[in-house]
């Protein structure tokens, strides 16, 4: 079950992950994890939420729910950290960089934002991440990345000019 987006399937440009192993849960606790990649760190201190940060993607929450660059995707079904997960659980995070159309070599680009530069030729890049608990895939989004990014420039925009 995936959130978001129906992104492309296209060449794979980039991939990164990693394992996390869970040595112990607070049964009882409201709070929950989110797991993701971040690609810019921001300026500053960190935002004391994962749906603030400008350029990450992330899976997690209750209920859980896909983010990308800050915008918030939908609800991701079949996988609650907060049932699911527990002591000993392995989880893996996956993030694919795709570009529909575009052969990129083994030192190809090392960002998203990139990824999408080197896609060119109108073939948008897109983001797919997936988390695995214990080697099987439990969550999954997609979204195309310039969208991702224009809809982010289109915010930043209105604050600006509301600010005035």
């Amino acid at each position: 079950a995936g959130a978001g987006a129906e992104a492309g399937t296209g060449a794979l440009l980039q991939r990164y992950s990693f394992d996390l192993e869970v040595l112990e849960t607070c049964p009882g606790t409201a709070r929950t994890l989110s797991l993701g990649f971040a690609w810019a760190p921001p300026e500053g201190a960190l935002p004391a939420s994962i749906d603030e940060m400008p350029c990450c993607v992330a899976l997690g929450g209750e209920p859980p729910r896909a983010l990308f660059c800050g915008r918030d995707l939908g609800m991701v079904a079949g996988w609650r950290p907060a049932v699911h997960v527990s002591e000993g659980s392995l989880l893996t995070a996956v993030l694919e960089v795709r570009a529909a159309g575009a052969t990129i070599g083994a030192s190809g680009p090392a960002s998203p934002t990139a990824a999408s530069a080197a896609a060119g030729g109108g073939a948008p890049a897109s983001l797919r991440m997936l988390l695995l608990q214990d080697g099987e895939v439990r969550a999954e989004a997609r979204a195309d990345l310039p969208a991702v990014v224009e809809q982010q420039g289109n915010e930043e925009d209105e604050e600006e000019g509301g600010a005035g």
